[in-house]
Formats: C-alpha cells, sequence, structure tokens
C-alpha cells in the first residue's frame, strides 16, 4: 500500500492501495468499505460493480434525477438532449412519437433542425438559465422549460410564416388571420411532444452511463445518485493535487446525517482511491462523523478560514 499524507493538520496519514484507471474506481473505491467486497478476487469484484450498478440504475426515477444537484443534473443533460433531438425529428413517426406526420412534414418546410438548433436553441438556452438562476422551485423548472420552449418555437414559427406571406404576391390568396393563428398554434404544439421526447431521452440516457460498466461519471452526478438512493455511507473527497477536500464538495450536501464516512483520493481525470488507515495492527476504511479528520473536512468545506494547514 502506498502512503499518502493530507495537508490537514488533524490525523492525516493515510494508505491507498493503486486501482485499475477506469470509470469502475468510483465504485470500487466505495466498496472497499465492505468485507464482502474485499473478500472477493479480481473478477468477482468487477461482477459485483457491475451488478450494483444496474441496481443503481434500475433504482433511478425521474424524481430522483430531477432532485440530483437540485436540479441541475437534469437541467444540462435535457439541453444537450434537445440539441441531439431536433436532428433526429425528420424520422419521427405517428406510431412511436404519437406526431402526426403532415404537421411534421408541414413544420420542416418552414424550419429545418439546423435552424432549430442554431437560433431557437441559443434562445431557449439563455432563458433557462435565467431560470435555473433564479428562486424557482426546481419541481417547477421542467414545467417552465417545456413552456418557454413552447414560446420561442411559436414565436419562430411566426416570424417565418410571416416572412414567407410577404413574398406572396397579392393577387394571390392568403390565409385569414384567424386561419393563420390556428396554423401556427399547430406547429407550436408540436414542439410539447419534441420537449417530453428530449426528457424522456435525457433521463435513459442517464441511466443508462450510470448501469454501463466502466462508463466514467461526473463525481457531481454519481455523488448525487448515492444522496438520492440514501446510501449507507457518507463520502469525503480529498483532492490529490491540493491535499485538501475537493472544493467541489462545498455545493454538495455533506453533513446531512450521521453515516459513517469513507475518503477517497480524488484525480482530477475523475479517478479514485480508497484512503484507509492503520494503527499497525488494523487498517479502516470506515470513520465516524465525529472522526477528528472528518470533523476538520466539514469546517474547511463549510468555509472556516481558521483551520491550521501543515506545512
Amino acid at each position: 500500500m502506498k502512503e499518502y499524507v493530507s495537508k490537514l493538520k488533524t490525523d492525516s496519514d493515510f494508505l491507498y492501495d493503486e486501482t485499475q484507471e477506469n470509470g469502475n474506481s468510483f465504485f470500487h473505491s466505495l466498496f472497499m468499505a465492505l468485507k464482502e467486497y474485499r473478500e472477493l478476487d479480481k473478477d468477482e469484484r468487477a461482477m459485483y460493480i457491475k451488478k450494483k450498478r444496474v441496481q443503481l440504475a434500475e433504482n433511478m426515477t425521474r424524481d430522483h434525477w430531477f432532485r440530483i444537484q437540485n436540479g441541475n443534473a437534469a437541467f444540462i443533460q435535457i439541453i444537450d438532449m434537445m440539441r441531439i433531438v431536433v436532428y433526429m425529428i425528420p424520422t419521427f413517426t405517428e406510431e412511436e412519437h404519437q406526431m402526426d406526420p403532415r404537421l411534421l412534414q408541414i413544420l420542416l418546410s418552414i424550419m429545418d433542425s439546423k435552424e432549430m438548433d442554431e437560433k431557437m436553441i441559443p434562445k431557449w438556452d439563455v432563458e433557462c438559465m435565467k431560470m435555473e438562476e433564479s428562486s424557482i422551485q426546481k419541481e417547477m423548472l421542467l414545467y417552465r422549460m417545456k413552456n418557454k420552449w413552447f414560446e420561442i418555437f411559436k414565436q419562430e414559427l411566426t416570424d417565418r410564416i410571416d416572412d414567407l406571406e410577404k413574398s406572396v404576391p397579392p393577387s394571390e390568396h392568403r390565409m385569414t388571420i384567424r386561419q393563420k393563428k390556428k396554423v401556427i398554434m399547430k406547429l407550436a404544439s408540436l414542439s410539447y411532444n419534441i420537449f417530453d421526447i428530449v426528457v424522456e431521452k435525457a433521463f435513459n440516457e442517464f441511466r443508462q452511463d450510470l448501469e454501463s460498466d466502466n462508463k466514467w461519471l461526473n463525481v457531481f452526478y454519481i455523488m448525487g445518485v448515492l444522496s438520492e438512493t440514501q446510501y449507507r455511507f457518507n463520502i469525503l473527497l480529498i483532492d490529490e493535487t491540493t491535499g485538501l477536500p475537493f472544493e467541489g464538495q462545498r455545493f454538495m450536501d455533506v453533513t446531512a446525517d450521521h453515516k459513517p464516512y469513507v475518503i477517497f483520493l480524488y484525480f482530477p481525470d475523475y479517478h479514485f482511491e480508497s484512503l484507509a488507515r492503520s494503527d499497525g495492527k488494523t487498517i479502516s476504511r470506515l470513520f465516524k462523523h465525529d472522526d477528528p479528520f472528518i470533523q476538520e473536512s466539514l469546517l474547511w468545506l463549510n468555509g472556516t478560514d481558521t483551520i491550521p494547514l501543515s506545512s
């Protein structure tokens, strides 16, 4: 085992095993706290992690997903997925997507997927960011995102149809104002279907990433997943580059309860190592909530400036 010394003054000498750098290092570090896992051989450990990842994905609901990082995880993933889905619209079918193919054909004749991506999504992204930064309750954010998408969709359709009408000779038949509004509303209503498809695909992709063996995961996302599923341990991350608690954990709830802690050494490339402490006879990977090192780390994460650092 290798030695590691934190820059926090209290009880800072640790040991760790070097583990393989792959997308499972977080889970390996987590499960090293369990005797049943430590007693397994290499192949059995790989299968253990694989099964646990599948279980986490199966237990993840949309409500859980939308609470991770107070909704920020889902928020980003939905916007990213919208950029993909708009290019899939020409392949939508009535059977699978419950959308009128005639309306879709008319929509795509007025504005194509590239125009949606380049003109509408940036506007929607900016408006959604304003919502995300405001005091809107997160359970309302999804509803507001959907309505804002409809508003932008409708306005873009209105502008495009107005432009098309300008090219129609005065002698040609034109829609009445009432007819035009009706057409715009029918086409704009497709935005609701598109949004629902985006949310479903974003959620499914999140679950697939969670269960996929060796898939690298954003540390904020996986910590949020464990919090939502009420895992048996709390996790403290120590930044390998600084020797201090990981700054990003200031944005995570690390003091919600008195469950025992496991400590990970966190490398910048999303690699993790399980830290342990030895008294010369036994090696411990579980730390009580009131352990001096845990308490000092939590104080540091809470912004206390008076904690002494070792030289």
